[in-house]
């Protein structure tokens, strides 16, 4: 900075001389020529040049004055903060348990309160240098080789190593000697070793209480090879013994000779670890005088852990052979500083004794009586349970008839009476509803409102093996949209505002029994997917509950509206259709089955006059001609509220009809178009079909029927592509593939 102040002052002093020998030397050149002095303009000029420069060298000058005083700045920052660090350095390495020192080949630099407590001196002065060190302490190997100043840890980290190293250390102040382990390594600068530092730490306990483990863990190896040794000789011992041997608790039998095992007749201990009372009844183990079975408490076991010493003549079976056994069974209790902890048992098998000896013929006949009672005790057990048996057959029969009552009652409510008709287009419904009950698969009702699906729905669960389960019927119409949902799946207390209790819902009701789900096309659109997931998983859970319930349900349902078209309006799912649409049942108008009317208005009017009391007993034939012209757009339903009308308002014993009729509309299902020779053949093959039901062969068979040979009739069939149940299942066209049937 110095230097460019005085260039520029020498700079300016060398244009202040050039610039007053111009001027001089142009003034005498214009007066001895009276021009004008050209030098002015050339040194106004030179000036003008150099004027810039020098500013800029100016403002250069400030700049790095400004530089160099940041620049001291900053040094007197970073001196102050490597300062703090190199105090709290100092202050950690302080802190550290173990000894630090830090240093070069001429001395130490750094060196911690442990490091002299580790080393017994007092400064670090008294450390020295590694020539000094090797002379201070007197250190050596575990092995006893004294250790030479090439092997101190600080001298070898100096020389470029990284060593961690155990050895015995004499402290110069109290003459302990004690065991360190010294890591060591060098500090590196760029490159080269500018330093050591090794960390020392006093082992000295540590190895005092591995010693001793060691001691520990040995001595605990040889109790525990004595221990195994006393056991196998205790063991051999045990097994040795000509008597059954037992060691346990109430809880089961922990240790048992093979003698033992062999009085009791079993393979193993196993199956006697086992509580004594489940020993008690598994061995029938008894009193030899009372031959009573013995209470857990009253056994040797029993008596010995309640500090009691018995001997007691027992009775028990062996499991072998299937026989009682004698034993004298001898009990001591097991104390434990004065606690009872367990009990020893041993048994004799005195049976060949007593068998054997002079006095054992009392024996013999207690032995024979207790045998005689047992027998007479099994002897009235069989009684009794051949007596039980023949109640439980008896109850059986008498259960078996009142089933069929009850079936027959039920059918008497819910079987085809309560659709009445004879007419072609019913029997064909009949015949499909008696096809499809017995089984368990979802059947779709089809018809108009009031031609009976309903009583079809019952009778189809009146007929299945589900019978003795209830039907559960739900009427999706009925029902509001927001309830829908609870009352088919159920709800918890608390799943919304106002449920305050909980609800079982008509599925969970319908387990292993029916659902009837009548007016299933009114179903709102959501819940139709909840639906197609609960008959396809067959499992749902309640409103505001995570429990998923499994439940076995047959699905029947029914509606009155086109589904087909439902499905084309987005109002109805065409997957829950096809799920549904399993066994279709397309249930006739009331108009298609006119040859049936007389008989429904028979039974309606004797239905009517026996609940009202009346005796209305005739009918006209012009009324009844009237009622089987007329189109009935409601069906049964609409005959029978015509029926019951005209009942009530009858005075005589004439049924009189006051209800005025529109004329029959065409049934719109009717073709009125001109159908081909083929189709025409076909229908009247499927007609003859369903009359005979299916039967080709034989007399009464279709072919007689047709007058056609078997084997013309079946190829008139194949040629028509009708299969062999076609006429059961309700195909209209050629059948597309034979193997769906």
């Amino acid at each position: 900075m110095k230097k460019l102040q005085m260039l520029l002052e020498r700079l300016l002093e060398e244009i202040e001389k050039e610039d007053e020998g111009i001027l001089e030397q142009s003034s005498f050149q214009s007066v001895a020529d009276n021009v004008t002095p050209l030098g002015t303009l050339v040194v106004s000029n030179t000036r003008d040049r150099l004027r810039p420069i020098v500013r800029d060298l100016q403002s250069h000058q400030v700049n790095l004055q400004e530089e160099a005083a940041l620049r001291a700045s900053e040094i007197t920052r970073i001196s102050r903060l490597s300062r703090f660090q190199e105090a709290e350095i100092k202050a950690l390495i302080e802190c550290l348990p173990d000894g630090v020192l830090i240093g070069t080949r001429e001395g130490l630099s750094i060196c911690n309160g442990s490091a002299l407590r580790v080393l017994g001196v007092s400064s670090m002065d008294a450390i020295g240098d590694p020539a000094q060190q090797i002379r201070t302490f007197k250190a050596h190997w575990p092995d006893g080789r004294a250790m030479i100043e090439s092997e101190l840890p600080f001298l070898r980290a100096l020389n470029g190593e990284s060593v961690i190293v155990e050895y015995l250390l004499t402290r110069p102040n109290t003459g302990e000697e004690v065991y360190l382990r010294t890591a060591a390594a060098p500090i590196l600068d760029e490159g080269e070793i500018a330093g050591a530092v090794a960390i020392h730490t006093d082992h000295t306990q540590l190895r005092m209480q591995a010693e001793q483990l060691r001691v520990a863990l040995e001595r605990a190896d040889s109790l525990n090879l004595q221990l195994k040794r006393q056991t196998a000789e205790l063991n051999a011992v045990l097994d040795a013994l000509p008597e059954g041997l037992f060691i346990g608790d109430l809880n089961g039998i922990r240790r048992c000779n093979d003698r033992g095992l062999r009085q009791l007749g079993v393979d193993s201990i196993d199956e006697l670890n086992i509580k004594v009372a489940d020993l008690v009844e598994r061995f029938d183990i008894r009193d030899m005088d009372s031959n009573l079975r013995l209470s857990p408490e009253a056994t040797p076991f029993g008596r010995a852990l309640r500090g009691e010493r018995v001997i007691l003549n027992l009775i028990h079976r062996d499991l072998r052979t299937r026989q009682d056994r004698i034993v004298r069974s001898s009990a001591a209790p097991v104390e434990l500083d004065g606690q009872v902890v367990s009990a020893v048992a041993v048994d004799i098998d005195i049976t060949h004794q007593i068998k054997d000896h002079l006095e054992s013929e009392a024996l013999n006949l207690r032995l024979d009586r207790i045998v005689t009672e047992r027998t007479q005790e099994l002897s009235q057990s069989h009684a009794n349970l051949a007596k039980a048996l023949d109640e439980v057959e008896k109850l059986q029969d008498r259960l078996g008839a009142e089933n069929a009552y009850l079936h027959l009652e039920n059918n008497l409510h819910c079987n085809f009476d309560e659709v009445i008709g004879q007419s072609e287009a019913i029997r064909e419904v009949f015949f499909r509803i008696d096809t499809v009950a017995p089984q368990d698969s979802t059947v779709l009702l089809l018809g108009e409102t009031g031609t009976g699906k309903g009583m079809l729905a019952r009778a189809i669960h009146a007929r299945s093996s589900r019978k003795d389960r209830p039907m559960v019927m739900v009427n999706c119409a009925s029902l509001p949209g927001s309830l829908i949902e609870s009352e088919l799946f159920g709800r918890e207390k608390g799943a919304f505002t106002g449920a305050h209790a909980l609800q079982i819902g008509r599925f969970e009701l319908a387990d292993k029994g029916t659902l009837f789900l009548d007016e299933i096309g009114d179903l709102p659109l959501e819940l139709q997917s909840k639906l197609l997931q609960v008959i396809q998983e067959k499992e749902f859970s309640r409103l505001g509950s995570p429990r998923t319930i499994k439940v076995n349900v047959r699905i029947i349902a029914a509606t009155n509206r086109n589904l087909q078209e439902e499905i084309a309006k987005g109002r109805f799912r065409e997957d829950l259709f096809y799920r549904l649409n399993i066994f279709p049942v397309e249930v006739p108008p009331l108009r298609r089955r006119r040859e049936d009317i007389p008989m429904l208005v028979q039974h309606f009017l004797h239905k009517f006059c026996r609940a009202m009391g009346k005796q209305v007993k005739r009918l006209s034939e012009a009324t009844l001609n009237r009622l089987v012209e007329h189109s009935w757009p409601g069906n049964v339903r609409e005959l029978e509220n015509v029926i019951e009308r005209a009942v009530i308002t009858s005075q005589g014993d004439t049924l009189v009809v006051l209800d005025r009729f529109s004329p029959a509309a065409p049934d719109p299902e009717e073709d009125t178009g001109c159908q081909t020779l083929a189709e025409l053949e076909r229908g009247c093959i499927l007609k003859t079909l369903k009359r005979t039901r299916g039967r080709i062969d034989g007399k009464s068979g279709a072919a007689e029927r047709l007058g056609l040979h078997p084997s013309t009739l079946r190829g008139r069939m194949r040629k028509h592509g009708i299969q062999p149940l076609e006429w059961a299942i309700g195909q209209k066209g050629p059948a597309a593939n034979p193997g769906s049937v």
